[in-house]
């Protein structure tokens, strides 16, 4: 068996009239309705929306593939092979900056699982679209700044850097879906951006029974199963919908020991059973709150790294502790020492809607139906277009079992040379609540960051 990981966010892109105040707003996107707007315009913008379609529908689990209804808007657009960049210092830092900001505000104490790369790359296939003040905001949030294009230029080299290799399994695929409908009209930049820079696919559609299917089917595909679908329902006033997913499937190079069962013990002091794996490595990570290691897997590029709080240090506090420079400091405090570690086998899966966090960041403007301006992306006649929903699911299988390596790795050198000389071995055992990363060593960024708490 192989360790899984699988991701899907997805944008919804509501239109609303200008008038309405952010406390109205805000109760749209939560309510999946538009309290208080007139009969008139609910009307004009629900038109042709089915607000009650369900993917639990029996009709509609069993179509398959993207309906006759749909129609590719990309059939148009060839690529331009735009020029991408080297990743270097300033992408990692405002990629971490981001993750670990994002993953402060959201922690509650649960299994929570986020792919800072899946959020980023949607957010950004977003941005392409934003002007004036909401463009600031989420250019500060996401890029420390940094402008756009910029790092369209980044995500491009990112994702080219991992296309097609052997190992791992990594891909990401990214869509675009708009309402059929006379006052919607799609700026053909955007598209032309989108496409050069994110191979993103573009259809529109009715937004009825069928879309939901056709957008559901599309993440199943490209999660290969693993996450069945992304959408309940569509919302009468939604116009618009980008997602995006990450699927990562990979072995390790040294397996674990078989699986034998033990105590996890949570922060409440309850002990729970559980499936426990051990093994012995060449790699401790510590600092300041926390204790650590990293297991490679197959191609070496990507490690699964723990992050164990120490002796009287909280979640809580391990948490907030999070930053772009104390992620940096801990990743580099690597060192080739014997180290016993031994962690849960555990599968879970993981949803949240994150406008609420994106709009505490100060990305507060893309929400609000008055001052959002996402006139580069598209218009509406009679209405103004803000995002709705920030939905992202997560899933994940980490088990003892991968395909045996031939030859060690750096941070696993056992097979290559005896490791340096060590009275006493390090002991990292993942028996009590910890934070996990897969992390890409060429750029010390996190595909996936998490909390396990039993």
């Amino acid at each position: 068996m192989r360790r899984l990981t699988r991701s899907v966010i997805a944008f919804v892109l509501c239109a609303a009239l200008l008038s309405f105040a952010a406390c109205e707003v805000m109760t749209a996107a939560k309510s999946d309705g538009v309290d208080g707007i007139g009969e008139s315009a609910a009307e004009n913008i629900a038109e042709s929306a089915d607000a009650s379609a369900s993917y639990d529908d029996p009709d509609i689990n069993e179509q398959q593939g993207i309906s006759g209804k749909t129609i590719d808007l990309m059939a148009g657009f060839t690529p331009s092979g735009a020029v991408s960049v080297a990743v270097g210092e300033a992408f990692t830092k405002a990629y971490n900056s981001f993750a670990t900001k994002l993953f402060k505000k959201l922690y509650c104490g649960d299994n929570e699982l986020i792919s800072p790369l899946s959020v980023e790359l949607a957010l950004a296939m977003t941005t392409n679209g934003a002007k004036n003040d909401t463009l600031t905001q989420m250019q500060n949030v996401l890029f420390d700044g940094a402008d756009i294009k910029d790092f369209n230029a980044y995500f491009k080299a990112y994702v080219s850097s991992f296309a097609g290799a052997k190992y791992p399994k990594l891909k990401t695929a990214n869509s675009i879906w708009f309402k059929d409908h006379p006052s919607l009209t799609v700026s053909d930049a955007f598209l032309q951006t989108n496409a050069d820079y994110y191979g993103a696919g573009a259809y529109k559609a009715p937004f009825d029974n069928g879309t939901l299917n056709d957008i559901n089917g599309w993440v199943k595909e490209n999660t290969e199963g693993m996450i069945e679908k992304i959408l309940d329902r569509i919302s009468a006033y939604a116009v618009m919908y980008l997602v995006n997913t990450v699927y990562f499937e990979a072995d390790w190079v040294n397996e674990f020991n078989p699986s034998y069962k033990d105590t996890f013990t949570k922060e409440s002091g309850e002990e729970l059973t559980i499936d426990m794996m051990g093994c012995e490595l060449y790699s401790y990570l510590e600092n300041d709150f926390a204790t650590g290691f990293r297991k490679a897997y197959k191609g070496n590029r990507f490690v699964f790294a723990a992050m164990l709080p120490k002796e009287g240090v909280s979640m809580a506090t391990a948490v907030e502790s999070l930053s772009e420079e104390t992620l940096k400091d801990f990743f580099d405090s690597n060192k080739s020492e014997r180290t016993r570690v031994k962690m849960p086998k555990f599968k879970l899966d993981y949803d949240v809607e994150m406008g609420e966090y994106l709009a505490a960041l100060g990305m507060t403007d893309a929400f609000d139906m008055a001052l959002a301006d996402f006139s580069g992306m598209a218009t509406y006649s009679g209405a103004n277009i803000y995002i709705g929903h920030v939905i992202h699911k997560t899933a994940i299988e980490v088990n003892e079992y991968g395909t045996k390596a031939a030859a060690a790795t750096v941070v696993e050198p056992r097979a290559g040379s005896a490791g340096p000389t060590q009275d006493e071995p390090h002991y990292v055992y993942l028996d009590r609540p910890f934070l996990y990363f897969l992390l890409d060593t060429e750029t010390d960024t996190p595909l996936f960051m998490g909390a396990y708490n039993g």
